[in-house]
């Protein structure tokens, strides 16, 4: 019997109903064993990356609120802290479109794999 590799994900975004849509296109679409972690705020993405330096795939929001921390500043703990970069992908799904995109270059600029994909809650699977 082959084995089904365990892909492990980061999802932030502050919007429960974004967070729903993701929790159930990753569990009923994807259709492999995975293990998920959902973050609302920078501060916990940033908590779970401490954690987990074995992601697979990392999505980002860009706009978690008004004068809390953003998006940026999980792509700047990523970038400065050497998160490891050889086997995660990371996927920018901001409707903040220059900022979405801004995101994925100083990623791609770090050595980071990165694509900008607006909606990406709704398309996986």
């Amino acid at each position: 019997m082959k084995e089904i590799k365990k892909i492990k994900i980061l999802v932030l975004d502050d919007s429960q109903a974004r967070l729903d849509t993701f929790k159930e296109n990753i569990e009923q679409k994807l259709k492999v064993l995975n293990s998920t972690d959902y973050a609302k705020t920078a501060d916990e993405a940033i908590e779970f990356l401490k954690k987990n330096l074995d992601y697979d795939y990392i999505f980002l929001d860009r706009d978690l609120g008004d004068n809390v921390p953003s998006g940026e500043d999980v792509v700047s703990y990523i970038i400065n802290n050497n998160y490891p970069k050889e086997n995660v992908g990371i996927i920018v799904h901001s409707w903040n479109i220059p900022a979405g995109k801004k995101m994925c270059s100083e990623l791609e600029a770090a050595g980071y794999h990165c694509i900008y994909l607006l909606g990406a809650w709704l398309i996986l699977g």
